[in-house]
């Protein structure tokens, strides 16, 4: 005896209400009993031959009952977030990205003033052209560094994530691809940071609607 889902013996039952059949009048046309037809309903239980003679009888697609739901796509998932060495890896991570996301937690004091300076500069930095000067960049990270160094000096470190995401999609507004970056600022002591190999990350709890990192 196979265990059908309870989808399909549900589709059985709607259909055979719709036509105002019995479960006795079901059994009889598809030559089944009507016990059996009972525990199909019930429990979707009932074998192959079960399933064929009661979907003839409605006329029922049997492919279309039998065939398998995708697995549903998790609402989160856990993302690895580098940890931001130096100066220069903060500027690539914002380097012409569309979409920034900044944040921070357990941050108390005068540290807040440091990450706000920190964030400010990310966000100004996300916009330089294409073609700025080489020394100008230079520049921009030696900030950066010296904001991470101040950051490291309130026992603080930053991870940050780049990833693709996809916006639009209206009648207005076809759908587009764009580039984001998230990046997190957390104490030494974050319950987040782990080791992989030598690298240092944060792993968070992310959406994963139209998010593919990279």
């Amino acid at each position: 005896m196979g265990k059908v889902n309870l989808k399909v013996a549900n589709l059985v039952r709607a259909e055979r209400e719709k036509r105002g059949w019995t479960q006795l009048h079901l059994a009889e046309i598809a030559s089944l009993s009507e016990r059996t037809v009972q525990r199909f309903e019930k429990d979707g239980v009932g074998s192959k031959e079960t399933l064929l003679a009661l979907a003839s009888s409605l006329d029922l697609d049997i492919e279309k009952l039998t065939e398998e739901e995708p697995p549903k796509k998790p609402d989160n998932v856990i993302r690895n977030f580098p940890l931001i060495m130096n100066g220069k890896e903060a500027l690539d991570f914002v380097w012409h990205t569309d979409l920034h996301e900044f944040d921070y937690f357990d941050v108390e004091g005068d540290a807040t003033k440091t990450i706000a300076a920190f964030f400010g500069f990310l966000n100004d930095a996300a916009g330089l052209s294409r073609d700025v000067e080489i020394s100008d960049r230079v520049e921009w990270a030696e900030s950066l560094s010296s904001l991470l160094n101040e950051l490291s000096g309130h026992n603080l470190l930053a991870f940050g994530r780049r990833y693709k995401a996809k916006l639009g999609g209206n009648k207005i507004v076809e759908m587009m691809d764009v580039t984001g970056v998230t990046i997190y600022i957390v104490p030494f002591t974050h319950p987040g940071i782990g080791m992989e190999g030598d690298k240092c990350f944060l792993r968070v709890q992310v959406p994963t609607k139209n998010d593919v990192s990279f």
